[in-house]
């Protein structure tokens, strides 16, 4: 629980004030009569509203004199009821500066992690390939066979092609089944190739992927065509991901965006990485990444009571006089 700091005894000194104000007030006017005693009176309580709101700027909220508790269990006539403290931290400007700082980017090591090169497109299971062996027609007709005999079933499949199935292998007349799962497309293409030696002499093959199914981001949040993306043999970058998401949204918060790969987060902010010389456009993202972009309205401060807040977080927080959240 956070609250703000204020003097100790800053009730006592508005109660005090308020007090003698109002005894002076009586005073005078029990011994004051006419037009002008009226007015002086109006002017007087005026005068003593004024200075006990003023009291209020100077020495503003409350501030707890024993731990606030929870009650954990009520007790009986052999067992004392037991509470639970609740942790008080004096919330200033400093504090704020450092969670948002806490917050606000991922270290040196992390950020190596992000931008990690890419050796090239591997081939996994889904990925369609397109498969030709020169100056042998007669194999053409087998990229118009479907393959059936996967387990990933989708409307975007292409007509003509060979799907890698889920032990990673493919189909291709006179070849049988070669295992393409994990190799780049030339590692591919020369594997088929050594396949087909056995019933030709010297086969020219060309292996080009038709539809990359295999590997995916995902991107959601606070972007306009929010959903899965495919990842090409083109590595594709964090501002490609958010491009082919269709764009920021309006509400979209650039300082708070998060990554998560392999089960770690990693907070980003695009202005904090520009400013320190980091091009984001060097984040690499891999398959299975997870990219959330998150709303301005997160980070807003909702008020329960004069002095006492509550943030999308569900931390209550008690703002100091002058902080700007």
């Amino acid at each position: 629980m956070l609250q703000s700091t204020l003097p100790p005894n800053s009730k006592s000194m508005k109660k005090n004030l308020k007090d003698y104000l109002m005894a002076l007030l009586w005073k005078w006017a029990g011994g004051c009569k006419g037009t002008d005693c009226r007015r002086g009176f109006q002017l007087l309580s005026g005068l003593a509203a004024s200075v006990i709101l003023s009291a209020c700027s100077v020495a503003p909220g409350m501030r707890m004199t024993t731990p606030p508790t929870l009650p954990l269990t009520s007790g009986d006539a052999q067992t004392p009821p037991v509470d639970l403290q609740v942790p008080i931290v004096d919330i200033n400007t400093a504090l704020i500066r450092k969670m948002r700082d806490e917050v606000g980017q991922p270290t040196a090591v992390e950020s190596n992690k992000l931008f990690a090169y890419t050796s090239g497109y591997t081939l996994g299971v889904g990925d369609v390939l397109q498969i030709t062996v020169w100056d042998h027609p007669e194999l053409a007709v087998a990229q118009g066979m479907q393959q059936t005999q996967t387990n990933i079933q989708r409307s975007t499949d292409p007509a003509a092609g060979f799907v890698i199935e889920k032990d990673g292998t493919v189909r291709f007349p006179y070849a049988g089944k070669i295992v393409v799962r994990g190799l780049q497309v030339g590692e591919a293409q020369d594997r088929i190739a050594a396949a087909l030696k056995r019933v030709f002499e010297n086969p020219q093959v060309t292996v080009r992927v038709a539809s990359y199914r295999a590997k995916e981001v995902y991107v959601d949040g606070q972007v306009r065509s929010p959903g899965a993306i495919s990842i090409t043999d083109i590595p594709m970058t964090l501002y490609e991901a958010i491009t082919r998401a269709g764009g920021l949204a309006d509400s979209a918060d650039q300082s708070r965006m998060i990554l998560v790969r392999d089960g770690v987060s990693y907070q980003i902010d695009l202005a904090k990485m520009l400013a320190r010389g980091e091009n984001p456009s060097k984040i690499l993202m891999q398959n299975g990444d997870l990219l959330r972009v998150v709303s301005r309205d997160e980070s807003g401060v909702y008020v329960l009571r004069p002095g006492l807040f509550e943030d999308r977080r569900g931390m209550f927080v008690s703002r100091t006089s002058g902080t700007n959240f």
